[in-house]
C-alpha cells in the first residue's frame, strides 16, 4: 500500500470527487485542506487551544494508533504534531496516525469489507437511517390505533434507543430481552418498529455505522492483528462493542494515564444567565488583553439556548459588531442549522413559493433576499405589489394567488415559468428532484448576482452538498411529488450543521463533551448549577429502565450520570491551568444552588455591572450631535400639490398630527393591511355603504320606505346586499371564505332591516344625492371630495331647489357630534362637506348604522331627524360656546381653511391630537413618538 505524507511548500489543487451511492457506502472522503482567498490554511475547528505530546511521543516511537473520543480532538493533536514537524525544519512527514475511535473501526471495516465480500454493505449516513426509521414507524402507525404528533422525533429517538442497544451489545431479539421490552407499552412498540427496521436493512444489503462495527466485531481475527497497537486517549468509558471490536483489531490496547489535576479552581456565582454571559465575555476580552498567548475556553452547557446571546457579548467586548464583523478571534465549535442560515432559508422558501402556500413574511422576504435575482422589488410596480399582498388579507397566500398578485413583476414571471413545468406535477425518485431543484433555483438566480462572502460562499457550497445528497435517498425512497421531495430536502438541511471554516482564533466556545481532552491556559465553564451538573437521568422512553440501569446505559440513573459528570470535570482540571467555575442563582425565575461537584473549589465574589461597555460610554460622552429641526417641511410647488389632491381625509390627518398630514400625503407612505381572517372593520363598512346606495337608488324619498310592504322590503335588502357582497373584490372574497361571506350577509340583512326602522322615524325627505362627487380650493389646495349623501325636506324639495339640504355620512363605528368641534376637530369631514356645499345647509348627520345602536347623531337649524339636535348653545358648551346655527357653520369654514393653511405652509410636527390619534396611525416607526419622548394628549372626551 503506497504510504501517505505531508507536503509544505509546495502548492497544488485537487478536484472533489463525486462518488456513486455504492462508493458512498463504502468509501469515505478524507476532509479537505481549507484556503482563504490569500491562499492562507485555514483552521476548521482546532484553534485556539493547544496539546502537549510529550507524554505521547513514546507510543508514537512504537507505532501505536492514536485513539480520541472526538473528532475535534484528533485534529488538534494532529495539527500540534504538523506545527511541531514544521518547528524542526522537515517539509515532508508521515502523518501522524490520530482518528475518532468509530471512525476507525470504520476505516478497519473498510478495508476488510474490500477483501471479503461476506462483510460488504451499503453505509448509511444519519438522515438515511433516520428515513428508514420513519417508514418503518409510519407504517405501524398506519396499521395500529395510535397516532404521532412528532414523526420526525420520534425517529431520532427510537434511532438513539438501537444505538444504545449496539453499544451495550443487548440483543432485542432474544427471547428473554424481548419479554421486557413487552412489559412496557412504548418498548414493545419500539420492538415493532425495530423488527421492521433490521428487515429493511436485511432486505436492502444496508448497515450504519455502529451495524459495520458489530460486523468487524463478529468476524475472524484479522492476520494485522498482531502487528496493530492502539492508544485511547481521555476516554472515560469505552461502551462493550467498541471495546470488544477493537481486541479484535488490535493485539494491545492501551489508555493514556490522565495527568494529575493541577488547575487553580475558582467558583463564582451571579444573579442570572445574562450577568454570568456578560461576566464571561469581559473575562474573555480582558485575559486576550492581558495574555496574548493564551488560549482559552468557554464551556456553554446549552449550546443551542446560549450561543447567540454570548456571540453578541463577546462581539460587543471585543468591538466586531459593525465593520469589523469577521474580526471576532472566537471560534463556536457547533455550528447553525443550514436550513436556518439566510442562503439556504431563501433557498428553501422560494422552492416552496412555487405551488404551496406561502407567508406573506416570507414572500416579502425573498423581495428583500439579495440572494435571488429579482431586479424591481423596489419599483414602483414592486412597492404596489407589497400592498395588494397585504391588502390580500391572509397570512398565507397559495401559489396561485401569488402568480396574479405578482404578474407585472420578475416573481410573477418566475412562478409562471415554475407553472409550466410539467416535471413538477410527476412522481419522481430523490435524484430526479435534486435535478429539478438545481434548474428551478437557476431559474430564480439563486445565490444571487453580487458577491459571497466567505462565509455565504461556504454555506452555498454545503447546500449544494446537501442538494446532492438527495439522490443517496433513492436506496430507501420511492418516488414521490414534489412537496415530498422538498420536505426532504428541508429536513436534510435541518439535521445538516454549518461549522464555518475560519482562521485560527484565540478563544473556544465548546459544549461540554467537545472540550474534554484539550488543553488551555484558561477555561470558563458555564452553568453549573446543581439541575445540570450532573443533568438529571433521562433514560430512552424506548428501552425498559431497569436494562438500562442493568447496562449502565448513559442517562439512565443519576449515579451514572454524577459519575460521568465528575469525569468530565477531572479532566478540565488536569488539561487547563486556570479552571473557573460558574453558575446563575436564578434560572427563568426559579432560584438555584451550585453544583455539589463544585465543593472543593475556591469560591470569588462578583460583581455585574449591567451598564455598556466604558469604551462605548467614551464615545457616548465625545459624541458630536448635529441637530436637524424638522417641524416644518419645505413649502409644497405647484407641481406637488397637483400632485397631491386628496379628499377630507388629508384635513382629518392635519388636524389628528401635522406630521400624519405631512407622510402620508407629501412622501406618501402608507401603513400596511394586517391579515385578517375575516372582513375588516373597514370593509363591513364598505358593505354597509354599497347596500345603502343600492337602497336608495331604488326607494330615493322616505315616502317610498313607508309604503315599501315586508315582502317587497326583505327582495330589496337581499339585493341589495348581494350588490355589496359582489362588490368586493373577488380574490378577497376568496380568502375570507364562503362560510365567512354568508354569515356577513346575514348580519347586514338584519342591520339594514333595522335601520331602515330608524329611517322610518324621521319627517318625510327626499334623497338628492348619493355618494356625490364635490370639488374645493382652500387657497392652493384642490380636494375632491365624496359625500355619502344629501337630503332635502319633501315640501322644501317639491317647492324650492334651492332649499336647505342635511348632508349625511355613513358611520358603523362610534361617532359623536362633539367631534366636529375644536381648533383640531377629531372628525372634520362633515364640517368640510358643509363649506364645499353649495345649498345652504340645515343640517349635519351621522348615520349611525350599528346594530342595536341605529341613530342620527348630529348638529342643526332645526331637528330633521331624532338624535340631531338644534340647540347649538348647550351642544358646543363644552368645547366652544356658539350661540347660533350659522355662527357655528362660519367657525367650521374658518377651522378648514386654518387647516389648509397649515398643511401649504410645511407644518409637519410630530403633534397628535390625543392618544387615538396614534391608534391606526401605522406610522410610529418613521415619527419615533414612543423613542423621542413626546406624546399625545389625554384622550378628550366627546
Amino acid at each position: 500500500m503506497a504510504c501517505s505524507c505531508v507536503v509544505t511548500g509546495m502548492p497544488f489543487a485537487r478536484r472533489r470527487a463525486r462518488h456513486s451511492i455504492a462508493a458512498r457506502g463504502l468509501w469515505v472522503e478524507r476532509p479537505r485542506d481549507v484556503q482563504d482567498q490569500g491562499g492562507r490554511p485555514l483552521a476548521r475547528d482546532t484553534a485556539g487551544s493547544r496539546y502537549d505530546l510529550e507524554p505521547l511521543l513514546p507510543y508514537i516511537g512504537q507505532g501505536y494508533v492514536l485513539l480520541t473520543p472526538n473528532l475535534r480532538l484528533a485534529r488538534r493533536i494532529k495539527a500540534e504534531w504538523d506545527a511541531r514537524q514544521l518547528a524542526a525544519g522537515h517539509r515532508a512527514w508521515q502523518p501522524l496516525p490520530v482518528h475518532p475511535l468509530e471512525g476507525w473501526l470504520q476505516q478497519a471495516w473498510h478495508q476488510r469489507a474490500c477483501q471479503e465480500a461476506a462483510l460488504r454493505r451499503h453505509l448509511l449516513d444519519t438522515p438515511l437511517a433516520l428515513r428508514v426509521w420513519r417508514q418503518a414507524i409510519e407504517e405501524d402507525e398506519r396499521q395500529g390505533d395510535y397516532s404521532l404528533l412528532q414523526v420526525e422525533a420520534t425517529a431520532s429517538q427510537a434511532q438513539q434507543a438501537r444505538n444504545q442497544l449496539l453499544r451495550w451489545q443487548v440483543n432485542p431479539a432474544d427471547p428473554g430481552i424481548a419479554a421486557r421490552f413487552r412489559l412496557d407499552t412504548d418498548c414493545s412498540t419500539f420492538l415493532r418498529w425495530h423488527e421492521a427496521f433490521e428487515i429493511q436493512l436485511q432486505e436492502r444489503n444496508l448497515a450504519t455505522g455502529l451495524d459495520v462495527i458489530a460486523l468487524l466485531q463478529a468476524a475472524e481475527r484479522p492476520a494485522s492483528r498482531a502487528s496493530t497497537r492502539a492508544l485511547l486517549i481521555a476516554f472515560d468509558e469505552v461502551p462493550p462493542l467498541l471495546r470488544a471490536a477493537l481486541d479484535q483489531c488490535c493485539a494491545d490496547v492501551q489508555e493514556l494515564p490522565q495527568p494529575a489535576a493541577a488547575a487553580a479552581c475558582q467558583a463564582r456565582a451571579y444573579a442570572d444567565r445574562n450577568s454570568e454571559l456578560r461576566a464571561v465575555a469581559r473575562w474573555a476580552r480582558e485575559t486576550c488583553a492581558a495574555r496574548p498567548q493564551a488560549s482559552i475556553g468557554i464551556v456553554l452547557d446549552d449550546m443551542r439556548g446560549d450561543r447567540q446571546r454570548l456571540e453578541y457579548l463577546l462581539r460587543r467586548e471585543f468591538n466586531c459588531l459593525d465593520a469589523d464583523y469577521a474580526a471576532l478571534p472566537v471560534n463556536f465549535s457547533t455550528g447553525w442549522q443550514l436550513a436556518e442560515v439566510p442562503v439556504m432559508r431563501d433557498a428553501l422558501t422560494a422552492l416552496s413559493a412555487v405551488n404551496a402556500a406561502v407567508y406573506v413574511q416570507d414572500v416579502l422576504a425573498l423581495l428583500r433576499s439579495r440572494f435571488l435575482q429579482l431586479p424591481d422589488r423596489h419599483s414602483t410596480a414592486g412597492l404596489a405589489f407589497v400592498a395588494k399582498l397585504h391588502d390580500h388579507g391572509r397570512e398565507q397566500v397559495d401559489a396561485g394567488a401569488l402568480r396574479t398578485l405578482a404578474k407585472d413583476l420578475r416573481l410573477g414571471e418566475v412562478l409562471l415559468s415554475c407553472a409550466g413545468m410539467r416535471q413538477l406535477r410527476e412522481r419522481s425518485l430523490p435524484s430526479v428532484w435534486a435535478g429539478h431543484f438545481h434548474q428551478l433555483l437557476t431559474l430564480w438566480g439563486w445565490p444571487g448576482e453580487g458577491g459571497l462572502d466567505s462565509l455565504e460562499f461556504q454555506q452555498v457550497e454545503e447546500g449544494y452538498r446537501q442538494l446532492e445528497s438527495l439522490a443517496t435517498f433513492d436506496a430507501v425512497c420511492g418516488p414521490m411529488v414534489y412537496s415530498e421531495a422538498l420536505a426532504l430536502l428541508r429536513q436534510c438541511c435541518q439535521d445538516a450543521s454549518f461549522q464555518p471554516r475560519t482562521a485560527d482564533s484565540r478563544v473556544q466556545v465548546l459544549g461540554p463533551l467537545e472540550a474534554a481532552g484539550l488543553q488551555f491556559d484558561a477555561l470558563w465553564l458555564c452553568g453549573m448549577q446543581a439541575s445540570q451538573w450532573p443533568a438529571p437521568a433521562r433514560p430512552n422512553p424506548f428501552l425498559p429502565l431497569s436494562l438500562q440501569r442493568e447496562c449502565a446505559m448513559p442517562h439512565a440513573s443519576a449515579e451514572r450520570e454524577w459519575h460521568y459528570a465528575n469525569g468530565l470535570l477531572q479532566q478540565y482540571r488536569a488539561h487547563c491551568d486556570t479552571l473557573i467555575a460558574s453558575y446563575s442563582q436564578s434560572v427563568d425565575g426559579a432560584p438555584e444552588l451550585p453544583s455539589a461537584l463544585l465543593k472543593d473549589f475556591s469560591w470569588q465574589a462578583t460583581s455585574d455591572d449591567e451598564g455598556p461597555p466604558a469604551s462605548w460610554l467614551q464615545q457616548w460622552r465625545e459624541r458630536d450631535v448635529e441637530t436637524l429641526p424638522d417641524a416644518v417641511a419645505p413649502l409644497p410647488d405647484a407641481e406637488e400639490l397637483a400632485r397631491i389632491g386628496g379628499g377630507s381625509g388629508l384635513i382629518e390627518d392635519q388636524s389628528h398630527c401635522p406630521f400624519r398630514a405631512f407622510a402620508r400625503r407629501r412622501l406618501r407612505l402608507q401603513a400596511l393591511s394586517e391579515p385578517s381572517l375575516a372582513l375588516t372593520a373597514a370593509e363591513r363598512g364598505t358593505l354597509v355603504h354599497q347596500a345603502l346606495y343600492v337602497i336608495w337608488g331604488e326607494l330615493g324619498e322616505s315616502a317610498a320606505l313607508q309604503a315599501l310592504a315586508a315582502d317587497a322590503q326583505a327582495d330589496l335588502l337581499v339585493r341589495a346586499t348581494s350588490a355589496a357582497i359582489d362588490a368586493l373584490p373577488a380574490m378577497r372574497r376568496l380568502a375570507v371564505g364562503h362560510a365567512c361571506i354568508a354569515q356577513e350577509q346575514r348580519y347586514l340583512l338584519a342591520l339594514l332591516e333595522e335601520w331602515l326602522e330608524t329611517e322610518r322615524q324621521r319627517e318625510p325627505f327626499v334623497v338628492v344625492a348619493r355618494e356625490q362627487r364635490q370639488a374645493i380650493a382652500l387657497g392652493a389646495l384642490q380636494l375632491q371630495l365624496q359625500v355619502d349623501r344629501i337630503d332635502r325636506s319633501a315640501i322644501a324639495a317639491h317647492g324650492d331647489s334651492a332649499s336647505p339640504v342635511t348632508i349625511i355620512d355613513y358611520k358603523t363605528g362610534s361617532c359623536e357630534a362633539t367631534q366636529w368641534l375644536g381648533q383640531r376637530p377629531s372628525l372634520p369631514q362633515l364640517p368640510l362637506y358643509s363649506v364645499a356645499s353649495q345649498a345652504p345647509v340645515e343640517a349635519l348627520a351621522f348615520a349611525h348604522v350599528k346594530a342595536r345602536h341605529t341613530t342620527y347623531k348630529g348638529l342643526g337649524a332645526r331637528q330633521v331627524a331624532p338624535g340631531i339636535k338644534d340647540d347649538i348653545a348647550r351642544a358646543t358648551s363644552r368645547k366652544e360656546p356658539l350661540d347660533s346655527w350659522p355662527e357655528l357653520l362660519e367657525r367650521w369654514h374658518e377651522t378648514v381653511q386654518r387647516l389648509a393653511q397649515e398643511f401649504l405652509a410645511g407644518e409637519a410636527a410630530v403633534d397628535p391630537l390625543n392618544s387615538g390619534s396614534c391608534t391606526y396611525c401605522g406610522l410610529q416607526s418613521l415619527c419615533r413618538i414612543g423613542v423621542t419622548g413626546e406624546g399625545a394628549a389625554p384622550e378628550e372626551e366627546a
